[in-house]
This record gives C-alpha cells, sequence and structure tokens, in this order.
C-alpha cells in the first residue's frame, strides 16, 4: 500500500509546488495590472484609455481564470483516484482480512471453544486496528508530502521576490523575471 501510494504520488499526482507558485504568479500580475489602474486612475480618464485597461484587466483575469481551471481539471482527476486509495481501499483491505481471518476458525465449535465466542472479536478487532494503523500512517505521509509541495512553491516564489528586490536596491538588475509561461504544466514530478 505505501509503495503503490509513493508511486502514485510520484508519477500522476499533480506537482502541488508549480500549482502554488503559477497561481501566486498569475495573480500577483493581476493585482499589479489592477494596483496601477488605481494609481493611474485620473491620467486613464483624462486620456480616455479606460476602454484600453479594461481589456488589459480582462485578459489577466481570464490568464488567473484559465489557469485555475487547468489546475482545477488535473486536481480533480487526481482526487478522485486519491480519494478511492486513501479512503474506501483500507476499508476493503480492513473488512476483507477480518473475513478470511475468521475464516480459519472452519466452524461455530472452533469459535465458541475460545473464550466463549468474544475470542474471535477481540483478535478480529485487534487485527483491523493494526491494519487500519498502517493505513492511517500511509495517507498521513502521502498528505504531507501534498503539503510540503505546496509550501515549496510559495516559498520558491517569495525567493525570487527576494532576489528581485536585492538586485533593484543593489541596481545590478541582472536577473530577468521567469516567464509564468515557461512553468511545467503541473503534471507529475
Amino acid at each position: 500500500y505505501g509503495i503503490s501510494g509513493v508511486l502514485i504520488q510520484k508519477f500522476w499526482a499533480p506537482d502541488y509546488a508549480v500549482f502554488a507558485a503559477l497561481t501566486s504568479a498569475k495573480q500577483g500580475v493581476f493585482r499589479r495590472g489592477h494596483q496601477r489602474l488605481i494609481a493611474n486612475a485620473e491620467s486613464i480618464a483624462m486620456m480616455s484609455g479606460e476602454e484600453r485597461e479594461l481589456e488589459t484587466l480582462e485578459e489577466m483575469l481570464d490568464d488567473v481564470t484559465r489557469e485555475s481551471h487547468r489546475q482545477l481539471y488535473y486536481l480533480t482527476r487526481f482526487n478522485c483516484l486519491n480519494y478511492w486509495f486513501t479512503q474506501y481501499l483500507p476499508i476493503l483491505v480492513t473488512n476483507g482480512m477480518r473475513m478470511f481471518w475468521a475464516m480459519g476458525y472452519g466452524s461455530d465449535q472452533a469459535i465458541l471453544s475460545e473464550a466463549n465466542g468474544t475470542g474471535i472479536s477481540s483478535k478480529g478487532l485487534y487485527l483491523e486496528n493494526l491494519i487500519t494503523q498502517s493505513f492511517e500512517a500511509t495517507v498521513g505521509l502521502l498528505s504531507l508530502n501534498n503539503y510540503f509541495q505546496t509550501l515549496f512553491g510559495h516559498i520558491v516564489r517569495v525567493t525570487d521576490l527576494l532576489l528581485v528586490i536585492g538586485e533593484i536596491q543593489t541596481g545590478t538588475g541582472t536577473t530577468q523575471p521567469q516567464s509564468t509561461d515557461s512553468v511545467p504544466d503541473g503534471h507529475g514530478q
């Protein structure tokens, strides 16, 4: 279960770090355009440039919306399998193992001979708890991986911002901003 979960995360899960970085970048471009409009509203109104500014902001918003839809598509597709894998499969395996183990008793007499029939219940519950805990530990690790990837995506964007601010302060200006179009599509790792 654990190995298959890692393989699913490695080869089929969306790259949450890229998703976070792309979302942050595209929303930042839109916010920058919106702030520019606010700062220059009087000049734009005097020069009758509101139509062009509206078109520019709508293009930026469309870019943010397209990226959100693309990410939603990948996440929905992945989460269908992931939800089944993390929620239903453990229950199916646990119940199947418990039933397979109980079939080992063979007869009603064998069940009643052990602690008046309560032995099968206590041992079955122990087996169920043991299997469930191993599944929950694996699911917890896979979820933690998703959270760390998202955090890493945000850290990358903050680091890029700090580099640009440092270059502005020193006046070097050697780093070119990364185009959001050159970032991978966020599928796979």
